[in-house]
């Protein structure tokens, strides 16, 4: 039972979940409805209200429990344990890939809180979100070998760069990336190579494709 719901049944709670992710995920928050979100479960609506008092209470239940089940889920991948950058952020791309086929309605949810606005659950999830960027980036700051970068003090800024990359191509590409993640992942992937090559030590670095020799002049 995650620690955000209110004592619920497993079972229904489970369903509970499936139907608040897909209604918050295909509807802005004024139009998401709790009683679209009971008929859906299969429950009643004064059900719903008798665990959660009010929207904003299941919005917030739901949107601390992706956070812990995918925090969970990453701790099976031991995606803390690399030290390369590059090599952790593709670790963490092919994770979230493999996530987005097994919880698509999660993914969704968690999409489209990172977007919504309305001034009822901004602030939480500002605040959430926040914590988890302070979080991830304490613990990233201390794995990653430094001494791959041509500047290691430079770290912090290298990964405030990927982190906006990556949340402007997902904004920007959503769509395609849930449709094939692999292929829409490409463009990124050629981003993450530049920044590579930009920031790492030559030695730290692999070989790039041979340059090509121009014809001589006749």
């Amino acid at each position: 039972m995650p620690i955000h719901a209110p004592a619920v049944p497993p079972a229904t709670w489970a369903r509970i979940r499936d139907a608040g992710h897909h209604v918050f995920a295909t509807n802005a928050w004024p139009k998401a409805s709790m009683s679209a979100i009971a008929k859906r479960a299969g429950v009643s609506k004064a059900l719903l209200f008798y665990h959660f008092e009010t929207k904003q209470a299941l919005y917030l239940s739901l949107f601390h429990d992706a956070l812990e089940f995918l925090h969970e889920r990453k701790l099976a991948w031991n995606l803390d344990e690399e030290q390369d950058l590059f090599a952790a952020v593709e670790r963490t791309i092919e994770f979230r890939i493999a996530m987005m086929a097994e919880v698509p309605h999660l993914f969704r949810f968690l999409a489209a809180a990172y977007r919504e606005t309305h001034e009822e659950v901004r602030a939480p999830l500002d605040a959430a979100r926040k914590q988890v960027e302070i979080d991830t980036f304490d613990r990233l700051t201390h794995t990653l070998d430094r001494a791959r970068l041509r500047h290691p003090d430079e770290l912090p800024t290298l990964l405030r760069i990927i982190t906006l990359a990556a949340e402007g191509f997902v904004q920007r590409h959503e769509a395609a990336i849930f449709d094939d993640g692999i292929a829409a992942l490409a463009t990124f992937r050629a981003i993450l190579d530049s920044l590579k090559r930009h920031y790492y030590r030559p030695d730290f670095l692999e070989p790039g494709p041979p340059s090509k020799t121009l014809p001589e002049a006749p």
